[in-house]
């Protein structure tokens, strides 16, 4: 993969052994960016990626809410923290173990969803 042209220009003719030095600064001149960029790409890579870990372990991947263990961990701290009341809201949908077990997996996926939006 090409990221750039390094290119040098003289205004007189050079010998071979200046031509063999120039070519050999190019190339660790190269090397120094393309290292630079790999380290670049390394630590964007690994942020994005410890971003989505996170985002994986604290939230439910159907409906995108926070998970119980996520939840839990936020309610502690908010009710150590608390320096005026706060409400929780709980919302249990009636039946759901029939109309999951008679409609299937999906149409039960599709309610949950509707509810947590």
């Amino acid at each position: 993969e090409v990221l750039g042209i390094l290119l040098s220009t003289f205004t007189r003719s050079i010998h071979a052994k200046e031509a063999q030095d120039i070519l050999d600064f190019h190339r660790f001149y190269a090397n120094v960016i393309i290292h630079s960029l790999r380290e670049k790409w390394v630590s964007e890579r690994s942020d994005k990626l410890l971003n989505q870990l996170s985002y994986e372990v604290s939230h439910d991947n159907l409906t995108g809410l926070l998970n119980r263990s996520c939840l839990a961990d936020t309610l502690e701290t908010l009710t150590q923290q608390a320096t005026r009341p706060f409400s929780l809201a709980y919302l249990d949908i009636d039946n759901f173990k029939s109309i999951n077990d008679i409609n299937g997996n999906y149409i039960g996926d599709q309610i949950i969803k509707f509810t947590a939006n």
